[in-house]
């Protein structure tokens, strides 16, 4: 496996942007004077990224195959070799499904919480129709098998057929109660298939709009998890609905977190039990009752399959509305189901009820005639979104949580390609000492480097990390340190081939920050002392005494060996850096002090950073001359120090909420502040004016010259370029 994406075109030499030195400070704290307030920045420059990816399909022709995720674009990427092939754009809203016509020429996409949806142009990107109708977000859109008819299913609990060529709503399909899954147009465009709560499926005619049948097609499929099939609630509530659900508002509905995510209810219960709750891509969590969660119709239309969240699969009599065949009992759910271009085989994907965590989420290819399961596609290591057939047949396409997307060779199982285009969440953020070149840290810990100019994506250092809570170049630009959150650990990689010089291994804590020293020769790493662990030492004195020695540690960066480690404090590291020369390591913490550590003789001091009565520093960061430190608290003061005595030298105006964050550019011009609730503000640091404000959802990096703030997107896998040029 490739892990290293090489440049896509050759790095171009750039001039960065305008930089100030600092021996103009004097001239810059004159036009900062006559600055009536801080300008609003209210869009960035620039959106870095493909974003979580939520499914894949592939293109009618087979060539390529088009994926899509949380930025709002649709990715073509060439089906042999994985390269980009072109780009759909959204309107910046997450895309939840996308489908093309039959003849290629076009693509359906739905947008997640928008009512509607999209008809565009392949070829150029354009909006062809509009399709609106619906009154809640749309999650499925497909073609009939003509092209001349589209259908999109709703939040709404509405199907609407539409005439694809003119947008035109032909029919709205109505239920009672929510739709659970996606929805199937018979290749005719005759009829739809959806799947609802309580193990039913509807059948409607297009022509007339009325339902044809509705089959209990798995009401009574046993649950997996082991709750009795009648007693559908996991919480202890017999009868009785909990209290949430008593006090559901339709207009304000509640919040519930998943994964770090805010997933909205969309789901309310019927009057036989819990039909669940959906997030944005349909999943339906075990134990609230058995939903349809897939359905599909054959090539000639003769039958449809039908899929439950209890992992059972049944294929029907398009006709009559019999049972012919159930398959496999190997599944405790199904996510999507796809017939082959013959229609002799299909493919099953979900969760396996045995098996290993790591290859429980599967797609089976099963014989439709005798239901025998042919094969298993495994690989993916999160949930499985799409899972379709090329065109021909021989290929198989599948999109995971796991944020790739994979092409398979349907006769033998083998992985053919795994596309890694779309990342988790931005956690880290960091600018090249040229400022040329932006990183970003993701989960998994992956780091994305950037052309800061044209946003084109560079290249991608790979680890087998969790998440990268900070990323930093070395001071000429050749590597990249970043520091793992959980698992106690920072890698050091070669920029230039990707490869992994060096793992950092901590004694104890998570890594909270870390620092190269002015030649690169030595790493600083911080580490963070949570809460829990504050609250153990009270109780565990020896805990207390395992933690001695880890408030930060001093690597060599040329073989990776740890060379000292400093004491730490209860309240744990806020920043890390060195003195300019390299002789002096600073260790901030929350506890009011910076300590200063001459390296050579081990002689150590300490300045006081006390910035309020009762307010420990949340917050702080170092001059690059080394004799001021930047320090904020959690009552939202902001104080320049000196870095000899402690003084104040500067006091800037207070924020609304606790500093949560603090850059410093590398010229020592500008500052950038984050406040915990998001508001971040670029400050002149000679003047102490705010110079700009804008909103962020993650903690920022200031380019070297701070003209520039990267901060992560309020999507998964996006980051986002402000602009704050120099004020005149």
């Amino acid at each position: 496996m490739i892990n290293w994406i090489e440049c896509r075109n050759s790095r171009r030499t750039k001039t960065p942007g305008r930089c100030v030195p600092v021996a103009c400070a004097a001239l810059m704290a004159l036009c900062a004077a006559a600055l009536a307030g801080p300008v609003k920045l209210t869009e960035p420059e620039r959106v870095l990224g493909t974003g979580g990816l939520t499914g894949a399909a592939f293109h009618p022709g087979g060539e390529y195959f088009a994926t899509w995720g949380w930025r709002g674009v649709v990715y073509l990427w060439d089906a042999e070799t994985g390269e980009p092939a072109g780009e759909i754009p959204g309107d910046a809203d997450s895309v939840t499904h996308t489908a093309f016509s039959p003849d290629g020429d076009y693509v359906l996409i739905s947008m997640f919480r928008r009512d509607e949806a999209e008809v565009r142009d392949v070829e150029t990107g354009e909006i062809v129709q509009a399709l609106a109708g619906h009154t809640d977000w749309i999650r499925y859109g497909a073609f009939s098998a003509d092209g001349t008819r589209a259908i999109t299913t709703s939040t709404d609990s509405t199907a609407i057929i539409w005439n694809a060529g003119t947008g035109e709503a032909l029919q709205t399909l109505k239920h009672d109660g929510l739709l659970s899954g996606p929805a199937a147009l018979s290749p005719e465009g005759t009829h739809v298939l959806a799947g609802a709560g309580n193990g039913t499926a509807i059948l409607w005619d297009v022509e007339t709009g009325g339902k044809l049948r509705t089959l209990d097609a798995h009401k009574d499929d046993p649950d997996p998890f082991g709750f009795d099939g009648d007693y559908q609630d996991p919480f202890g509530f017999d009868g009785d609905l909990p209290e949430v659900w008593e006090e559901y508002d339709p207009d304000d509905p509640p919040m519930f977190g998943k994964g770090g995510e805010e997933v909205e209810l969309t789901e309310v219960p019927d009057a036989a039990g819990f039909t669940g709750f959906a997030d944005p891509s349909g999943a339906m969590p075990p134990g609230f009752g058995v939903t349809v969660s897939a359905v599909a119709f054959s090539p000639d239309g003769e039958f449809f399959l039908t899929g439950s969240s209890r992992g059972t699969v049944r294929l029907w009599d398009a006709q009559t509305g019999e049972e012919v065949r159930k398959f496999t009992d190997e599944m405790s759910s199904i996510d999507t189901l796809a017939f082959s271009p013959g229609g002799e085989q299909f493919l099953a994907a979900g969760l396996r009820r045995d098996g290993e965590p790591a290859t429980r989420n599967q797609v089976l290819l099963l014989d439709t005639e005798t239901g025998e399961v042919l094969r298993s596609f495994k690989g993916h290591a999160g949930r499985i979104l799409t899972a379709t057939f090329s065109p021909d047949g021989k290929r198989v396409l599948t999109s995971s949580r796991d944020e790739t997307a994979r092409v398979w060779d349907a006769e033998t199982g083998g992985e053919l390609l795994a596309n890694r285009a779309h990342t988790h969440g931005v956690t880290a953020t960091a600018f090249s000492p040229d400022g040329t070149t932006a990183a970003t840290g993701h989960g998994r810990g992956t780091a994305i480097l950037w052309d800061k100019e044209s946003g084109e994506e560079l290249g991608r250092l790979l680890s087998d990390k969790m998440e990268l809570g900070a990323v930093v170049f070395s001071p000429c630009g050749k590597q990249l340190l970043g520091a793992e959150l959980f698992d106690r650990s920072a890698v050091l990689w070669d920029i230039s081939t990707g490869e992994i010089l060096h793992t950092l291994r901590s004694d104890w804590m998570p890594l909270i920050d870390a620092a190269f020293s002015p030649r690169g020769d030595l790493i600083l790493t911080g580490v963070k002392v949570d809460d829990d662990i504050t609250a153990q030492m009270d109780e565990e004195p020896p805990l207390l005494r395992m933690l001695h020695g880890v408030a930060a540690a001093l690597w060599d960066a040329e073989t990776g060996e740890k060379i000292d480690s400093f004491p730490t404090h209860r309240e744990g590291t806020v920043a890390v850096g060195f003195s300019p020369d390299g002789t002096e390591a600073y260790i901030a913490d929350r506890n009011d002090r910076v300590r200063i550590w001459h390296i050579a003789t081990d002689r150590r001091r300490g300045v006081s950073l006390f910035v309020g009565r009762n307010a420990s520093v949340t917050a702080c960061a170092f001059s690059p001359d080394g004799n001021a430190v930047l320090a904020g608290s959690e009552d939202g003061s902001l104080r320049l120090r000196d870095m000899t005595d402690g003084s104040v030298i500067r006091t800037f105006p207070s924020h609304d909420e606790a500093v949560a964050y603090i850059h410093v550019s590398a010229d020592g011009s500008r500052a950038l502040a984050m406040d915990e609730r998001g508001t971040a503000i670029i400050w002149d640091i000679e003047a102490a004016e705010p110079e700009y404000t804008f909103r962020l959802t993650a903690p920022p990096a200031l380019s070297p010259c701070g003209e520039w703030a990267l901060a992560a997107g309020p999507a998964p896998g996006v980051s986002e370029l402000w602009h704050a040029p120099a004020r005149e």
